[in-house]
């Protein structure tokens, strides 16, 4: 099978490396698509310090193979959404796997990763239905996480830098606030930075009501500005904000036997209904299907901000075309 390997500093390439049997209680299939996160993987693995190291997101695949203790009712030929990294044969445990519905288009259902991260904000918050929130960054995540709380029943206020996002966003019905601007006045019940910048923390912040909650989902990666520690602490001070992370892990990632919490997989079910049901206007600037082969180019592109697109998708379909067809030569030759 083919994979993406990150082998030096910023430098990847696509390689190949013998495709694993089917654990007996995974199924497994070709790759359709896999998703980049533009943030994590360049801060984390492009960008990182050991090499080499494989990366991914999610991925959806076709299930060809299902192993021998597998109980649930999955069928050869659907396909199936998982947090697999980027390779052209997925192999994922049954308890991780979310069915595709039938009308969703692979690239499209890869987005429900992306919403996952902003969803367990959604179902943990004491927000809730009709309140006022307000998002920082309208990135991937930030946009996604505006339109789920949008389709919630939330009124949403967002801000960020780029006017692209700003136009889209404000033409799916986000009331767009500019970065900078007073929001004391907004009175948000929950503000939630999608970011990881000082600056877009501080305007959170600005934008709560006294008790709101203030929730930090973007990842502070390197430090962007001199605001000190002390102009947070006395905004959530005199506030009285409920500062948290936005960590998505905070719910279990599968439902269990007594479990009376949200898993993750359910949620990942639900994004997935409502991308299918049209819930969420999908601009052209959201995804660029790419062809594995370039994945250089397409971090490189994430990361020197060139690329029209706020995330791209690899398409394995490309790969496993080839390999069909060098199969069919090799045959006929033969």
């Amino acid at each position: 099978m083919y994979h993406v390997s990150h082998v030096a500093y910023q430098e990847c390439q696509l390689v190949t490396s013998e495709r694993p049997t089917c654990p007996a209680n995974d199924i497994a299939g070709p790759a359709l698509c896999s998703l980049v996160s533009p943030g994590t993987e360049l801060a984390a693995v492009y960008c990182g310090s050991s090499f080499p190291r494989r990366s991914g997101y999610a991925s959806v695949f076709r299930i060809e193979e299902i192993g021998k203790d597998v109980e649930a009712d999955f069928k050869i030929g659907e396909y199936i959404f998982c947090m697999a990294g980027h390779q052209s044969w997925v192999s994922c445990d049954v308890e991780h796997a979310v069915r595709v519905p039938a009308s969703l288009d692979p690239q499209t259902a890869c987005l429900a990763r992306l919403m996952g991260v902003s969803h367990t904000s959604l179902v943990t918050t004491a927000a809730r239905a009709g309140d006022k929130v307000f998002i920082a960054g309208l990135g991937p995540v930030g946009y996604l996480a505006a339109m789920q709380f949008k389709i919630a029943g939330f009124e949403v206020f967002a801000s960020d830098l780029d006017e692209r996002r700003c136009a889209f966003s404000r033409e799916a019905g986000i009331h767009i606030i500019k970065p900078g601007a007073e929001t004391e006045n907004l009175e948000a019940i929950l503000a939630i930075d999608c970011s990881g910048h000082e600056a877009a923390v501080m305007q959170c912040a600005d934008a709560l009501r006294r008790c709101g909650e203030l929730v930090l989902v973007g990842v502070p990666w390197k430090q962007h500005t001199d605001i000190s520690a002390h102009a947070v602490l006395d905004k959530v001070f005199h506030k009285y904000i409920h500062l948290r992370s936005g960590w998505e892990w905070e719910l279990p990632t599968a439902p269990g036997h007594f479990a009376q919490t949200r898993n993750i997989r359910d949620d990942f079910a639900v994004c997935l209904r409502w991308l299918d049901e049209g819930r969420i206007p999908l601009p052209e600037e959201l995804i660029g299907l790419c062809d594995p082969h370039a994945c250089n180019d397409v971090y490189q592109g994430h990361l020197n901000h060139s690329h029209q697109h706020l995330c791209s998708v690899f398409d394995w379909r490309l790969i496993n075309k080839q390999q069909t067809q060098q199969e069919s030569e090799a045959l006929c030759n033969a």
